[in-house]
């Protein structure tokens, strides 16, 4: 990986974790998440994200505490 690609991904994962964050505020569930694909943008470069983004919003049911 070049120093760009590691700047892409951080940038890529800060966006969806926010995005993430979002959507258990607004009481969305994994399939919610699937089903709106907040990393559609990266589906050319990493291709489908259902798998990583239901279980990324699955991982973070069980960590995250809203305020």
């Amino acid at each position: 990986m070049t120093g760009g690609d590691i700047v892409r991904h951080r940038d890529m994962y800060q966006k969806l974790f926010t995005t993430m964050i979002g959507y258990l505020n607004m009481g969305f569930g994994p399939e919610d998440a699937v089903e709106r694909n907040p990393l559609r943008e990266y589906t050319v470069d990493f291709g489908d994200p259902s798998t990583f983004t239901y279980g990324a919003l699955r991982s973070m049911l069980i960590a995250y505490v809203p305020d």
